[in-house]
């Protein structure tokens, strides 16, 4: 069983558009579902498939990479790219051993 690993990565991404281009822009961080990702074009918050699509690696119950691909050509403006996951925990642990890939879902 494979297991993401965490790595210590900021949560936002920036790219500078110049010319004319649908990308891809790379998601440089794990993720476990593309509602965790939020992609803004400037300023404006954009909306998968309607203004880009998100495509991933994927590994046990999320992506280990990814990247962001707008459906229309995108010039001179700023992507940028958050990722934005709920902080929730869902299990309660019982104390001793548990499984750390639940763990690392949480």
């Amino acid at each position: 069983m494979a297991e993401i690993t965490i790595a210590d990565a900021a949560p936002r991404v920036q790219y500078t558009v110049t010319g004319s281009t649908t990308g891809p822009w790379s998601i440089p961080w794990p993720f476990w579902s593309t509602d965790d990702i939020k992609v803004y074009f400037d300023a404006t918050l954009k909306t998968i498939t309607t203004h880009y699509t998100i495509a991933g690696t994927a590994v046990d119950d999320g992506f280990s990479s990814g990247n962001v691909t707008a459906e229309d050509a995108q010039e001179n403006i700023t992507v940028t790219i958050v990722r934005d996951v709920a902080i929730a925990r869902t299990t309660d642990h019982s104390p001793g051993l548990f499984n750390i890939a639940t763990l690392n879902t949480e």
